[in-house]
């Protein structure tokens, strides 16, 4: 893979969302997410709204691991626990 990140169009393909609307529901969350954060930004300290938005990772990777029965090895347990020290870091 280039060092920028851009991955050739035939690599992964088979991990693409090729339905539309599902592409077009995602995209549309996404935003919204980002417009969410934007809002409790103007309306809280941005310490705790960013100390929120990281944990946002780690709620996604419990519910991985329980609703969809990935494993929750040691590399994830090191991450929930180092985003976690950010958080509260963050908090301080």
């Amino acid at each position: 893979m280039p060092p920028y990140g851009h991955r050739p169009a035939n690599v992964g393909s088979e991990d693409r969302v090729r339905d539309p609307c599902r592409r077009g529901a995602g995209g549309s969350v996404r935003r919204a997410a980002y417009g969410l954060v934007l809002w409790a930004a103007s309306k809280a300290p941005l310490a705790p709204v960013a100390a929120l938005r990281e944990t946002s990772s780690l709620m996604g990777a419990i519910i991985g691991a329980v609703v969809f029965e990935e494993s929750f090895g040691r590399r994830r347990v090191l991450a929930a626990v180092v985003v976690t020290a950010g958080a509260v870091l963050t908090n301080l």
